[in-house]
């Protein structure tokens, strides 16, 4: 009797593992393209593990401005500064960006830090680097 609802679990289950897979290929593709292929991974590591730590700070930051905590403003507006360079800077030498993540998703420059701490879409590759981990 459970045949047919068997079936639709095991094909949404292979049509995950697929999608997986695909991500997986064409990332391990990417990623041959920088010098040394643990260097790229341990980087891209790096970088997510700084975009879990943006997302934090993300979260912080309507509490650090309702509490008028200057200090913590300031604490919390450095090290995402620190973190937007480091993205900014990331990806310099590939002829492309990872799969999953678009020229549009990476802060700008002239963006200000305040505005990619309160809007999600001003950095959007805080999030993309997580989905894609």
């Amino acid at each position: 009797g459970f045949e047919a609802l068997n079936e639709k679990i095991v094909a949404f289950r292979m049509a995950s593992v697929e999608e997986f897979d695909s991500m997986f290929t064409s990332f391990t593709k990417w990623a041959a393209g920088g010098d040394n292929q643990d260097d790229v991974f341990e980087g891209l590591m790096e970088l997510v593990s700084k975009a879990g730590i943006f997302v934090g700070l993300r979260c912080l930051m309507p509490y650090a401005l309702q509490a008028q905590d200057e200090q913590l403003l300031q604490d919390i507006e450095g090290l995402a500064r620190e973190i937007l360079e480091l993205w900014q800077e990331a990806f310099k030498g590939f002829d492309q960006l990872p799969p999953g993540i678009r020229a549009s998703d990476m802060p700008s420059a002239w963006e200000n830090v305040r505005d990619c701490l309160l809007d999600e879409a001003k950095a959007p590759v805080a999030m993309r680097l997580l989905q894609m981990s």
